[in-house]
């Protein structure tokens, strides 16, 4: 299905106008999913540090708390 997508977008005619937005849209999707991508996994790799280091709200959990 996406390559017969892709297929009629490449034989459909168009002017600079019409490709430009297609260009801008493609690269707006690909940055909101790289986006998306990148917080599930860094929320991911957040969830499991707190877990290692165990109460950060507690006095001394930090080096900096004594």
């Amino acid at each position: 299905m996406l390559v017969e997508n892709l297929k009629n977008l490449l034989e459909k005619p168009m002017d600079r106008r019409d490709f430009l937005k297609n260009v801008g849209l493609g690269l707006i999707g690909l940055v909101g999913m790289t986006t998306i991508i990148s917080s599930l996994t860094k929320d991911n790799t957040d969830k499991q540090a707190s877990s290692q280091l165990g109460d950060s709200s507690a006095y001394g959990a930090t080096t900096y708390g004594g």
